[in-house]
């Protein structure tokens, strides 16, 4: 029987490893965990090379300290429109004769599209694995050295990403965001690596949010109701902190209607992570512990590991 996986915003100083691949373990067991720039190809804006290493490229603020730089708190920044499309067209000008280009993607986000393997990361002929790389939703508030792309596969990233700083400090896009008392956009965090080649695999799930990878599996704008059917599972994913604006028509919506199919046996389990933490709900005693005087996101208690 199928469950429900609520991710949904929590401090940022609470991170957890690879929530993403908990969710899909959960929900779809035996699957392997997509690249996540694999999953935002399909959701390409512009065309994207049908060879070569993919990497979401997330705009991020960082905040210069005595011992180090850190991703600000407040630090993945959102792009407009017009601000992605003029990075893309921008950065395609100066290093698109290098065999890297930037792709614009649905709700404004960009991939970054080696032709090929990033040069110097693997022997000519080989197809390396994508180097470890680090999501920056779990890195706000944190030192960014020690989660920077891995070992030696990871430098031409590495080199970009620095090479990025220095392009960026100077852009009119950045003096626009100043003028606008908007966060500068210091780099774009390369992360998420797949190979272009490689199709996304299927997964017997359906989404809701704005996440990179999940939005990929049939997105719904409202919960599926399961009526007298056996729910499929889920992934929902909701940025925005439990009891901030918009929280209780958005628990009455699809918390509250997963619970009732939880409750009528069409759900097998509700699972709610917030951080490193998370609780699983069953029939017995999931409405009780639902409607109880605390705020139900104050008793999270089960560390995920």
């Amino acid at each position: 029987m199928a469950i429900l996986y609520f991710r949904l915003g929590a401090p940022p100083a609470d991170p957890i490893a690879d929530w993403r691949a908990h969710a899909i373990g959960l929900a779809a067991p035996g699957r392997a965990l997509p690249g996540v720039a694999g999953a935002l190809r399909a959701q390409a804006l512009d065309t994207v090379p049908a060879r070569g290493a993919l990497y979401v490229a997330s705009p991020v603020h960082l905040v210069a300290g005595l011992n180090g730089v850190s991703l600000a708190r407040n630090g993945l920044l959102a792009l407009s429109a017009a601000e992605a499309a003029q990075l893309a067209a921008d950065f395609n000008a100066l290093f698109g004769a290098g065999g890297v280009r930037l792709v614009r993607a649905r709700h404004e986000r960009l991939l970054c599209a080696f032709e090929g393997a990033p040069p110097g990361s693997a022997p000519p002929g080989s197809a390396p694995a994508p180097p470890p790389t680090s999501d920056p939703e779990q890195l706000l508030g944190e030192d960014i050295r020690e989660h920077l792309p891995a070992g030696a596969a990871g430098a031409p990233l590495r080199r970009l990403m620095s090479e990025l700083e220095m392009w960026l400090h100077g852009h009119p896009l950045n003096a626009a965001r100043r003028a606008r008392r908007l966060p500068e956009i210091a780099s774009l965090w390369l992360w998420g690596g797949a190979d272009a080649e490689q199709p996304l695999p299927e997964l017997p799930l359906w989404s809701h949010g704005e996440d990179p990878l999940f939005a990929s599996y049939a997105p719904q704008s409202r919960y599926p109701g399961a009526g007298g059917r056996a729910a499929p599972s889920g992934v929902v994913v909701r940025s925005a902190a439990p009891g901030e604006d918009g929280w209780e028509r958005f628990e009455s919506e699809w918390l509250g209607a997963a619970l009732k199919d939880l409750r009528a046996g069409r759900l097998e389990r509700i699972v709610l992570c917030a951080g490193r933490l998370s609780r699983t709900l069953s029939r017995p005693g999931a409405y009780r512990w639902w409607r109880r005087a605390l705020p139900w996101w104050e008793s999270l208690p089960v560390p995920l590991t």
